[in-house]
């Protein structure tokens, strides 16, 4: 199997036994908040993909396989980020996408974002955008958009009930983008929408792990809670908090989320690159990837079209 990972206009293509994604020089992080990529438990919607196609792929080191449900496409139009595509979801399919075996967030930080471009509002519902929340014993979390153009976000701390419920005085408008985010941060709960701090709340209880359900994309437990229009980049972050000490104002993320990260499928054998310095570079004359300041190279093999190391 042959995949792509596109970062700073370098592609570089992987093989089954070996994926790599580069900067093509080195470079500071952007201007908005990122995390430790290791905390990344997905990230999709974030460049890949190709119009009128399902072949999403999950961009964190977990790789998680979506399910489609329904007709729903990828699509370049309307697109939040030029030269990118986004998921499409139909008016009056109970379409959406889902992802398994995401790690619970216990009691620890954690991030959620999403950009959202919605076409109407939900009819019954609140429509949701992320997920791991269904009948009783399987309520977890859940991040949505309301009727009313509200954002809210909701956790269960035992899989059966509900203990905290936050809903945005902001609201967010139909026919444009938008990004939503939620963090927690020891204790402290904080919803931000279009960059803006507008709502907090303090709990300490843990999230459930909501039976380990899938986390669904996109649509909830029935049709009338479905979202109903485009969704760009979603990020979710186990681990840490993104905006510590939940700052008034955010910076709204300028681009699809960076992806920074050389990685041995084999657990055994993982290299990961640790800081922003650190990046491979793809030497133009002699045509191979070299590991800066280390003196290691990884060359393609003549004749056998895999990558080794020299």
């Amino acid at each position: 199997m042959v995949r792509f990972h596109r970062r700073s206009g370098l592609r570089v293509m992987w093989a089954s036994a070996l994926r790599v994604a580069t900067a093509n020089k080195p470079a500071p992080p952007p201007p908005f908040a990122n995390p430790d990529f290791a905390n990344v438990e997905l990230l999709i919607n974030n460049g890949d993909g190709s119009d009128g196609n399902q072949d999403m792929t999950d961009m964190s080191l977990n790789s998680r396989v979506a399910t489609y449900l329904s007709g729903i496409l990828m699509s370049n139009v309307e697109e939040k980020f030029s030269g990118s595509v986004v998921l499409d979801f139909p008016v009056g399919q109970n379409d959406g996408v889902t992802f398994p075996n995401l790690n619970s967030f216990g009691s620890g930080d954690m991030t959620i974002e999403a950009w959202i471009r919605p076409h109407s509002s939900p009819t019954n519902d609140p429509a949701t955008i992320a997920q791991i929340w269904g009948s009783i014993s399987f309520r977890a979390w859940r991040l949505q958009y309301d009727s009313s153009g509200t954002i809210r976000f909701v956790k269960g701390p035992n899989g059966s009930t509900t203990d905290l419920t936050m809903v945005s005085t902001l609201t967010v408008n139909a026919n444009a983008w938008s990004y939503v985010a939620v963090q927690r941060e020891g204790n402290n709960f904080t919803l931000y929408v279009k960059g803006v701090k507008d709502s907090t709340a303090v709990n300490t209880t843990a999230i459930d792990d909501g039976n380990n359900q899938a986390c669904r994309i996109g649509i909830g437990g029935t049709s009338a809670a479905e979202f109903r229009g485009k969704m760009g980049p979603l990020r979710i972050t186990r681990g840490q908090a993104l905006f510590p000490g939940a700052p008034n104002n955010i910076v709204v993320p300028s681009s699809p989320f960076p992806v920074d990260i050389m990685e041995l499928e084999s657990t055994a054998h993982r290299l990961e690159l640790e800081a922003t310095t650190d990046n491979i570079l793809l030497e133009d004359s002699s045509g191979i990837l070299v590991l800066q300041d280390t003196g290691d190279a990884i060359t393609l093999e003549d004749g056998a079209g895999r990558l080794a190391l020299d």
